[in-house]
């Protein structure tokens, strides 16, 4: 099975572009403003008397560091991709570089080794 290079690169620009939509959608921005606000306050002097108020701050600090990390942790899964896919063309068709473009570069996936990796029928 021949893999297209090109193909697979724009699957993951359009797979980001998504992936910064959905960021804006869930206001990723304000998150990290909030975040920032958050442990401004929590520094501040007299921050620890009210113990209402701080268990308040610390659930929701604990809460948008879970959602930005999610976030930010499927952006970064997006780069290892690009950067491995990189590393791939130079591995197995370095003579193509520079000449015609990843448009040029191909890969042929190693059949499968038995037991290790099945693969799924459609």
């Amino acid at each position: 099975m021949i893999l297209e290079f090109d193909q697979y690169t724009q699957r993951i620009e359009t797979l980001r572009d998504q992936l910064k939509e959905v960021g804006d959608g869930l206001h990723i921005d304000d998150m990290q403003r909030e975040l920032g606000e958050l442990h401004e306050e929590m520094n501040a002097d007299g921050f620890w008397d009210n113990l209402e108020r701080s268990t308040h701050v610390n659930r929701r600090i604990s809460t948008l560091e879970g959602k930005i990390k999610h976030y930010e942790s499927l952006l970064s899964g997006c780069d290892d991709v690009e950067t491995m896919m990189e590393l791939a063309q130079e591995e197995f068709h370095p003579q193509h570089q520079g000449k015609a473009g990843p448009q040029a570069w191909t890969w042929e996936a190693p059949p499968p080794t038995p037991g290790v990796y099945p693969r799924e029928t459609p």
